[in-house]
């Protein structure tokens, strides 16, 4: 039987792909379509022989707990931007890469990828987990055991309690949260079967995060229009992962009693550029 276990993942911008990751699970893959005319013609049966292939998609998700050296490959085809020394920004386009999956039974490359979607989460006694939602153009299969040889990174990933969340000027308490950047990308079919074109089209930064509501905390609630700069900082095992907010701005949305358990206030903020600082900007220093 082919077993989960021994999948391997490798994710580079080149092919075949050199930097492999541990990873919880992949649902990337090909998805096709037939089409058919669906004429009328005496009878309701549909015939074979008017059939084509149609379009195929490559997308899918992929399910990861990155070390800090992992991010440092990763961080910079999820936000576009060219990292210089320790800084990550944001760029309007996005690289493309290849994924290469080990499925056992045979081995399967994934060609022209881009993130559509990349979801950072944090929650009480877990790692920090990252959902990159991925976008690809062709599938090319291999022969089982042709997975390439790639460097996997063994350190320890960050963790919840690492994390240190500053909203107006304070540092605050949070049971969980999620940082998330959609970068919506458009796949186009020209003249061709698979994708011809990916292209990042838009961009939205988030955060979501579940805060006590105490007196301490009542100063999140009814916010102010322009919203205030922010920070969300994991520093653990002598590396750090900062997010950088330019600016969050929090619809209001009041604490509700759900029952007998702790009252907590729910935060949805969309973070928006402010001047010529962008939206969102990410530090990432290793530790040694």
């Amino acid at each position: 039987m082919s077993q989960g276990f021994q999948s391997q993942l490798g994710i580079d911008t080149v092919s075949p792909v050199t930097r492999g990751y541990e990873f919880e699970s992949c649902q990337i893959t090909k998805s096709g379509s037939i089409i058919d005319s669906s004429g009328i013609r005496g009878g309701r049966s549909h015939h074979s022989e008017r059939t084509r292939e149609g379009n195929y998609t490559i997308d899918g998700v992929i399910e990861l707990y990155p070390s800090p050296a992992d991010l440092s490959h990763l961080l910079p085809l999820v936000l576009g931007g060219t990292p210089t020394g320790t800084t990550y920004p944001l760029a309007d386009s996005l690289a493309a890469f290849y994924v290469t999956v080990d499925k056992v039974a045979q081995v399967y490359t994934y060609a022209g990828c881009k993130v559509n979607k990349a979801t950072f989460s944090g929650a009480q006694g877990q790692p920090m987990k990252l959902s990159l939602e991925i976008a690809g153009q062709t599938e090319t299969a291999a022969a089982a055991g042709s997975f390439p040889t790639v460097t996997l990174d063994n350190s320890a990933p960050l963790i919840f309690s690492d994390s240190t969340l500053t909203l107006l000027g304070t540092s605050r308490q949070v049971k969980q949260w999620t940082v998330t950047i959609d970068n919506s990308l458009e796949v186009r079919f020209a003249n061709s079967t698979s994708a011809t074109a990916i292209t990042a089209q838009d961009r939205q930064v988030s955060l979501q995060c579940q805060n006590p509501f105490t007196s301490a905390e009542i100063d999140l609630y009814g916010q102010a229009l322009a919203g205030a700069s922010a920070a969300l900082v994991l520093a653990g095992m002598g590396s750090s992962l900062t997010f950088n907010f330019a600016t969050l701005q929090f619809p209001d949305h009041g604490p509700v009693v759900a029952g007998r358990e702790e009252i907590t206030l729910a935060l949805a903020g969309i973070a928006r550029k402010v001047g010529s600082t962008d939206e969102l900007s990410v530090v990432l220093t290793l530790g040694g």
